[in-house]
């Protein structure tokens, strides 16, 4: 009995281990996204926090795709944890919308598991609108979840300081980011560097002020439109309800603001009763900073009932962006771009490999037979044939492996975006690794930018070898790393880095100057290349036109002023940035409507930058074919297919608004790769988009016509189809509604005259055959409008222009039968424009 004991004993022990025991002792807490939630293809922040009370720790954190479906592949880092402590650490992963968990591990470093946890995990879409409220509290007095576009969901997070990630493409995903009465002064260098970046690229973010303004606004002294250097109080805060639209609401008393110097290029879009600034916005970037300078938190603005229509204001008076700032979405043109090696071939010449089948067919028959047959030795033929078979087979490998070299080749696809004033440039690129033979690599970043593969849709490409099903491995630690993976030899393996680096010197000016009577607009201006690049095919692209420039060498300076350059004034509104899908845009599936003339198609910038003579026309992915096929070189085919990987013109608008920008190509890169232990060649192509300081010339007699406002849908009954106010296909008892805002830089400081423009397109359809609505923001009614032509021109125009210069339209299909086709939907102002 005592010997079974000792043998059961014996046995448990050699059951348990030290892994085993520490689990019990290693906890974790995981916050994953933008609490739980997370938008598809876009780096999602995963907040890991260990505590761990056994023997110290040397392993890693990680997510792995076989283990949680979501995850487009495996994602880890590093992590040292000593015994007793606790360790807050981000990992950075992308997901895919059909997830639903998320399971977090740490392993150690045998790879086995100590601990492990399981999240749920709820996907964003990719027209929802997803929202920040940092204030360091669970649930913020500031609620923003019916903050919505027609027909759309939105959702908010309430962060905590530790939440703030420290790479900024990790909050791509966010469309607005609030910091509300919190000590920001906490902030790491790199969530500072983070945040700024994000809102470079594109973001918007919003302070607040108020008793607490110094500690709130201590972290973002840069970005701040005002620099700050008090409080004061402010009386009549009424202002505030006008920007939402409420003419009624009277906000009066003492209420402290925080007071100081506005920046140089800083807007105030709302003062109080003693002409203090309330709301202050400037651009950063791409991207827009308000500053609130009272607190929202408390009364007046606190339980207001209009405080969303506050914030619909916010985020639908920003300037436009244009559509290739959402980074690379269309993943089977990025590698067929990428697959596509000017200079290079997989295959020998067709003339030589002709030649070496003809040789070795004559060898192995009619010359071998007819030298047997003269040493009278035909019985041979059963050595010799094998013999020949043997020789050119050597030969063919021996051939083909020099042809193949023994470089690795990196195709890179890079896109440069810089803006005025900003010393940083965005970093997009796309890496191809192409190896001569089969073998593992192992590719990192030699900066601070965030590496994922990629792999298609669609699984068409001909030398792509799918690492998605390889499941590559990304450690993030000092850099990314994708962590030794296999590729068959010539074949490719696609990745994606995004990051910053330093500007280029490319720089620009420009103006915009009407004419006599207001209507037209002209370009002039000029670009200068003071880097050490030659900058190829340059175009510069402004609203409606594309004009070439010939090739920029180091030092050279070019003037444009040519008569010709006259914006257009006929033309779509631009889409809000809240209207821009963050998938693949469905609207450029179809072209339809009766007279395309002035609307833009999808490709309508990258045909710009490329040309209209090399650039071919392609269905959407899932069709395959190409419409049209136009001859051109290698290096266009391979621009194009890059471009058609990032650049949608959504809504049929280039949402160029007022700015200008230079395009131009280079075939060297900006930044480089890690490929170790082996040689590699690059094949370059990258892509600068340099915008340029634009200034617009004012007039006291000036025509703000359609593309130079922005557009948001405020309520339809249709929301499938045909929700943009152009290529419009209004059915039988359907309505639309639309807010139009116009451009800050076409923001008229007293307006004279309004007018209605509606266009049929041909169709035989009339004004008549729709009713049309003017909201009516002093009575806060939809008030009816009888237009009898297609540029009508409104009567008692005053109670129908609202918060900066913003006018609504309904329009309604009632009980007529069938659909009326409208092509355009605008509105135009008349009036002063100032600096």
């Amino acid at each position: 009995m005592l010997k079974f004991i000792g043998v059961l004993i014996i046995g448990v022990m050699l059951l348990w281990s030290p892994v085993d025991a520490q689990q019990d002792l290693v906890s974790l807490s995981v916050e994953v996204g933008y609490e739980g939630r997370f938008r598809e293809n876009h780096w999602t922040p995963i907040l890991v926090s260990v505590t761990n009370n056994g023997e110290a720790i040397d392993g890693k954190l990680i997510v792995r795709r076989e283990r949680s479906s979501a995850l487009t592949n495996t994602f880890s880092t590093p992590i040292t944890l000593a015994s007793g402590a606790r360790q807050t650490v981000f990992l950075y992963a992308t997901l895919q919308s059909f997830g639903t968990t998320l399971r977090v591990e740490l392993l150690s470093q045998q790879d086995e598991i100590i601990t492990e946890l399981e999240v749920p995990i709820r996907p964003v879409g990719p027209d929802d609108k997803l929202y920040i409220v940092v204030s360091g509290a669970t649930n913020s007095v500031i609620d923003l979840n019916n903050v919505v576009l027609g027909g759309n969901s939105a959702f908010q997070a309430n962060w905590f300081m530790i939440n703030i990630p420290d790479y900024a493409a990790a909050l791509n995903a966010v469309d607005l980011m609030i910091f509300n009465n919190v000590d920001t002064g906490t902030l790491t260098p790199s969530q500072r560097n983070a945040i700024q970046g994000w809102v470079r690229a594109g973001g918007h973010l919003f302070i607040t002020g108020g008793a607490n303004w110094q500690a709130t606004a201590a972290g973002f002294n840069e970005l701040l439109p005002i620099a700050l250097s008090g409080s004061a109080p402010v009386d009549n805060i009424s202002a505030l309800a006008e920007l939402a639209g409420d003419y009624t609401t009277q906000f009066e008393g003492s209420h402290i603001a925080a007071t100081g110097r506005l920046a140089p290029n800083a807007e105030v879009l709302a003062l109080s009763g003693d002409n203090q600034p309330l709301l202050i916005r400037q651009t950063y970037g791409n991207g827009t900073v308000d500053y609130l300078t009272i607190d929202p938190s408390l009364e007046p603005l606190q339980g207001w009932e209009r405080i969303n229509d506050l914030f619909f204001t916010v985020l639908t008076s920003t300037d436009t962006r244009p559509g290739w700032i959402w980074g690379i979405r269309q993943m089977d043109n990025a590698i067929d771009g990428l697959e596509i090696l000017p200079g290079y071939t997989s295959l020998p010449e067709a003339a030589s490999m002709l030649t070496f089948l003809i040789v070795y067919i004559a060898l192995v028959g009619p010359v071998n037979y007819l030298v047997l047959q003269r040493l009278n030795r035909r019985e041979l033929a059963w050595i010799t044939i094998p013999i020949l078979i043997l020789v050119f087979s050597g030969l063919a490998w021996f051939t083909g492996f020099n042809l193949r070299g023994t470089d690795v080749l990196l195709s890179r696809l890079t896109l440069v975006q810089t803006w005025p004033e900003q010393e940083q440039a965005q970093i997009d690129q796309l890496i191809g690794l192409i190896a001569p033979r089969r073998g593992n690599y192992t590719l990192a970043t030699t900066d601070n930018r965030l590496l994922r593969p990629i792999y298609p849709l669609t699984q068409s490409g001909s030398f792509l070898g799918d690492i998605s099903a390889q499941n590559v491995e990304i450690q993030m630690g000092n850099r990314f790393e994708a962590q030794p993976f296999p590729v068959d030899a010539s074949f490719t393996a696609a990745f994606n880095t995004t990051g910053t680096t330093p500007k280029p010197a490319i720089n620009g000016q420009a103006t915009i100057t009407y004419n006599s009577n207001g209507t037209a607009q002209q370009l002039r201006g000029s670009v200068r290349n003071d880097s050490e690049l030659t900058l190829l095919n340059p175009v510069i692209l402004a609203r409606g036109i594309a004009f070439q420039l010939p090739t920029l060498a180091p030092g050279d300076l070019y003037v444009f002023n040519e008569s010709s350059l006259i914006l257009t004034n006929y033309g779509a509104p631009s889409a809000t940035r809240l209207e821009y899908s963050r998938g693949v845009p469905t609207d450029q599936y179809y072209y339809g409507g009766y007279n395309t003339n002035i609307l833009i198609m999808p490709d309508k910038t990258a045909q710009d930058i490329i040309g209209e003579k090399y650039f071919s026309l392609y269905t959407p992915y899932f069709l395959g074919t190409n419409i049209e096929t136009v001859e051109s070189d290698p290096e266009t085919q391979r621009r194009q297919r890059f471009l058609n990987a990032f650049m949608f013109d959504q809504h049929y608008t280039t949402n160029r608004g007022d700015k200008v920008y230079l395009a131009a190509w280079t075939n060297t890169s900006p930044i480089e790769s890690d490929l170790a232990e082996v040689g590699w060649q690059p094949v370059d192509s990258t892509l600068y988009l340099i915008e340029l300081a634009t200034e617009i010339v004012p007039d006291q007699n000036t025509v703000i016509n359609g593309e130079q406002f922005t557009w948001a849908l405020l309520e339809g009954s249709q929301q499938w189809i045909d929700t943009t106010p152009a290529n419009l296909n209004l059915y039988d008892n359907t309505s639309l509604a639309f807010r139009f805002t116009p451009l800050p830089t076409a923001r008229l400081s007293e307006v004279e005259r309004l007018f209605l423009v509606i266009d049929f397109g041909g169709s035989g359809a009339r004004p008549q055959d729709l009713d049309i609505d003017l909201w009516n923001w002093s009575e806060e009614r939809w008030q009816r409008v009888n237009v009898n032509n297609n540029r009508f021109n409104v009567p008692n125009y005053e109670a129908f222009v609202g918060p900066l210069n913003s006018v609504q339209v309904r329009l309604t299909r009632d009980g007529m039968g069938g659909f009326v086709y409208v092509e355009r939907i605008s509105v135009e102002q008349r009036g002063t424009l100032e600096n």
